[in-house]
């Protein structure tokens, strides 16, 4: 894992291409993004999940068939969650990277790109309910970041570097993570961006 020690909202932006529900149909934030404009559409069909290296939990590569659905490009932003903690009333997060020099992570606009941090797994979930969306399956997540290959990373077999991600432990504290798409030679196949790097995602 590149990221930092942190947990946010990637998958979060997922809903199935045959939901009926579209009653949102923009970000309650600050931009107002249409939310199909960050959205990714991956298609239904089979793809070999799993591999035979890394850890015992990835193992045995196996054939999967997923529906057609519809991704996030982009990780959740501080922006957008902030829109969803006010209109709730849900719990804003604790200030995850204060002691690596951000001391307003969340509430700052400067960082109102970033993604949003330190979120457990009820409030990655308090928000997919309200945006009438839910988190990724396993097995979506893993087929954006590959497809139908068998690449160790989104982007190839390349070993990471500073084109691909954001990595804390490379660029040292006051730099913990980056907006969003900062990292366009990262994507994963289908154009998703930030599947590795920058913080650790639900």
């Amino acid at each position: 894992v590149l990221g930092a020690g942190t947990w946010s909202l990637f998958g979060a932006l997922v809903l199935d291409k045959s939901a009926n529900d579209h009653r949102r149909i923009t970000f309650h934030d600050s931009c107002n993004v249409a939310r199909a404009s960050r959205m990714g559409s991956f298609p239904g069909g089979q793809f070999v999940m799993g591999s035979d290296w890394g850890s015992d939990d990835n193992k045995p590569p196996h054939l999967v068939h997923l529906d057609a659905f519809l991704l996030g490009k982009y990780p959740v932003t501080n922006a957008q969650y902030r829109a969803f903690c006010s209109v709730t009333g849900h719990r804003q997060p604790k200030q995850p990277f204060k002691r690596y020099g951000y001391p307003d992570y969340f509430g700052n606009r400067a960082y109102a790109d970033y993604p949003a941090g330190g979120v457990n797994w009820e409030d990655a979930k308090a928000y997919c309910d309200w945006a009438g969306l839910h988190l990724p399956t396993e097995a979506q997540w893993e087929y954006a970041a590959k497809g139908t290959t068998r690449r160790r990373y989104p982007w190839g077999n390349e070993a990471p570097t500073g084109v691909h991600a954001h990595s804390a432990r490379k660029t040292g504290r006051g730099d913990y993570t980056k907006a969003v798409g900062s990292y366009p030679g990262g994507a994963g196949p289908f154009g998703v961006l930030d599947l590795a790097g920058n913080v650790w995602e639900w």
